[in-house]
């Protein structure tokens, strides 16, 4: 009767565990994704950079799941004096040249991925550093759905 009362706990104790490191692995793929009403903003990064380096740049896809067009219109961070919406475009040279754009506009039912060498969020004069791994606060103006905020998480940019 005891060994029987002593498995019976311990297979309990083991589905615990199990259901709990499931749910902590959940919430940790899903923390870097938000929804906003008819947004999805999934994974929000931006890029290691040195120490003493006075810009950087976010990216993110964002999903339009409305029926209507929607329309980024700028950005601001406490970690940076501004928040510019750049792309990338080629010059009558044919280089690459970083331009500054006015709006992004996220089609209805549409994503509109900002990455590397693309649309980006600038930010410039950085007042901080943040490290590899850790996070800093955006908040994004879009037209239709107002300000929402998200964390942008430090990465290494080899993988993007």
């Amino acid at each position: 009767m005891k060994t029987r009362y002593l498995k019976t706990k311990v297979i309990m104790g083991m589905k615990t565990t199990l259901a709990l490191m499931v749910l902590s692995f959940s919430a940790v793929s899903s923390a870097h994704d938000y929804t906003f009403g008819d947004l999805a903003i999934a994974h929000p990064w931006s890029k290691e950079i040195p120490p003493n380096t006075s810009v950087s740049a976010g990216f993110m896809a964002i999903t339009n799941k409305s029926a209507q067009n929607e329309v980024l219109l700028g950005a601001t961070s406490p970690v940076a004096a501004s928040v510019e919406l750049h792309t990338h475009l080629h010059g009558d040279d044919g280089m690459m040249q970083m331009r500054p754009v006015e709006e992004i506009v996220i089609p209805a039912g549409e994503t509109v991925e900002l990455r590397p060498h693309s649309l980006h969020l600038m930010l410039m004069g950085l007042n901080q550093v943040t490290p590899l791994g850790e996070t800093f606060p955006v908040t994004l103006t879009f037209q239709n759905a107002g300000e929402v905020t998200l964390d942008l998480k430090v990465e290494k940019a080899l993988h993007h």
